[in-house]
């Protein structure tokens, strides 16, 4: 009987401690005693969040003007489901977002793609891919991140980026020319104003201006007045670097020569170049002709 009671004080404040109530021992004549089980509660396992995993793939160069693709892939790895998901996608200001934005997206200032992408189950997979025409060359930056209103298991890899060499694209450069006067006095000084123009469609980048004076004549000074750009002569052959254009752009250049001291006919040619092509060449050389007297 002293055992039982024993026992029972002792399996009464562990049971209290835990949370059950304390079981009770019956005594009685010719009853044995009897020892009531404690409760117990099965453990608990708790699984960490769902992962997102973003990848942008995008060309390694590109052309200005000339539209190229970006693809942006949103992965849960799992374990669970990744609820609210969310993805937006940004490129450089001034490029141009075309094609078909999906449902569940919005296009903002044209460079701003932003999807409510909803639920992604676990090892589910949401792709978005994006038409972008770059404006001008040089860098051009993409980015995108992804964000779920589950908590995502690690934000390492919720975002990602790209930067592009974007190329120029060929445009029309077109040049113009004229004599300050077309009929100089012999031995006297005047000067040729050549004017270069880019008629797009696309931003130019390194324009030169070119132009052998013919040997009756004597230079005198040659500059332009493009941003930046400078003249160089040699023995009459004269090159100016004016740098880039963008469409509708214009740079001048002015050359200052000495007629020659007889009588003459001279036609003197300046040509424009750009080393990514022109699809209308004819309009790059002008020939400007003026008679010494």
């Amino acid at each position: 009987m002293r055992s039982v009671r024993t026992l029972f004080m002792v399996l009464a404040p562990l049971a209290a401690a835990c949370g059950v109530a304390p079981p009770e021992a019956t005594v009685g004549a010719g009853t044995p005693p009897q020892v009531v089980a404690l409760a117990t509660t099965a453990p608990v396992t708790v699984t960490s969040p769902g992962t997102l995993a973003l990848s942008l793939t995008s060309p390694a160069q590109g052309t200005a003007g000339t539209p190229m693709v970006l693809t942006v892939v949103v992965q849960d790895t799992g374990p669970l489901a990744a609820s609210g998901t969310l993805l937006n996608v940004t490129v450089s200001p001034g490029s141009q977002i075309g094609g078909r934005i999906p449902a569940g997206c919005v296009k903002t200032r044209n460079f701003l793609v932003s999807c409510a992408v909803g639920t992604l189950p676990s090892q589910g997979g949401y792709s978005l891919a994006i038409t972008v025409t770059p404006d001008v060359p040089g860098p051009f930056f993409a980015g995108a991140f992804t964000s779920a209103s589950f908590p995502d298991g690690t934000s390492d890899s919720n975002s990602a980026q790209a930067v592009i060499d974007v190329l120029p694209g060929a445009t029309d450069l077109q040049i113009t020319g004229f004599a300050s006067t077309g009929s100089p006095p012999a031995g006297s000084i005047f000067n040729y104003t050549f004017q270069v123009k880019n008629n797009g469609p696309e931003y130019a980048s390194g324009v030169t201006f070119a132009d052998t004076l013919p040997a009756s004549l004597a230079l005198s000074n040659a500059f332009t007045t493009a941003p930046g750009g400078s003249c160089t002569a040699t023995a009459g052959a004269i090159s100016c670097q004016l740098g880039d254009l963008p469409v509708g752009g214009q740079a001048s250049v002015v050359i200052y020569v000495v007629a020659p001291l007889t009588p003459a006919i001279i036609a003197d040619t300046a040509t424009v170049t750009s080393p990514w092509g022109d699809p209308k060449p004819a309009n790059d050389a002008t020939t400007v002709t003026v008679q010494v007297k």
